[in-house]
């Protein structure tokens, strides 16, 4: 039900059911779940927070959102259609060139592909080749495409919740590599093992009364599921056990 409201856009009802149970769970001191549920809201108000911001426009707008730290560089793109948050995405890249190149050749990769063209790019910050990336979407949508860096007014603040989402995308990842760091540690202490086992391959072989033997790999990098790695197999060389 909470799911289906989301989607309908009733998103107060949910804010509302779920700030009961979390009172309701605080009260019977079930102080975790209530974090949980805590934890939840927080989610759902960033989600909703600017979606009334550029519905005076109601325009298809991808916003950009950049975090730096050492080497690396979170992005975030937020999808807004009509001037409606529908969906994020977040890309890690290497910082290894000047953040302005890489954010362009970013875009052109991105873009690049078979994806929406929207109305308008808004940036964190000047690129030299905004006015060629124009050019280019707009001829590819046919259809008038503007790149704006804002310096105030609402689509800065859609630039500031952007860049606020890529610091955050970063801080989650690196709390997900820090768990699967310690998780490998374990499998490699418990399996007593020279060093960590960053790639994992697990088989499982099935067969019906002997017959029709099939295999399954499923493989694990770094602690992450990589689902392009696995492999089916049909055995039809062994005899015997």
């Amino acid at each position: 039900d909470g799911v289906l409201a989301m989607l309908e856009g009733r998103h107060g009802e949910v804010v509302t059911a779920l700030r009961q149970r979390m009172l309701a769970a605080s009260n019977s001191q079930q102080y975790e779940e209530a974090a949980q549920l805590r934890d939840h809201l927080r989610a759902i108000e960033k989600t909703v927070e600017q979606q009334k911001s550029v519905r005076y426009k109601m325009i298809d707008q991808d916003v950009v959102g950049i975090f730096r730290q050492g080497g690396e560089v979170e992005v975030v793109m937020l999808f807004y259609r009509q001037g409606k948050l529908t969906a994020r995405r977040n890309y890690n890249l290497n910082w290894q060139t000047d953040v302005a190149e890489l954010v362009a050749e970013f875009l052109t990769q991105f873009y690049g592909r078979d994806v929406p063209i929207p109305d308008e790019i808004v940036l964190p910050l000047a690129i030299e080749s905004s006015a060629a990336l124009s050019e280019w979407l707009s001829e590819r949508r046919s259809r008038k495409v503007r790149v704006v860096v804002p310096q105030r007014g609402d689509r800065m603040r859609l630039v500031d919740l952007a860049n606020r989402n890529a610091e955050e995308a970063w801080q989650e990842r690196g709390r997900r590599n820090e768990a699967h760091r310690e998780l490998l540690e374990e499998i490699k202490q418990r399996l007593r093992l020279q060093r960590l086992p960053r790639r994992m391959e697990c088989f499982d072989v099935s067969t019906i009364q002997g017959q029709a033997t099939v295999a399954s790999m499923a493989v694990v990098q770094d602690g992450e599921a990589i689902p392009s790695e696995y492999r089916h197999y049909r055995v039809k060389t062994v005899v015997g056990t």
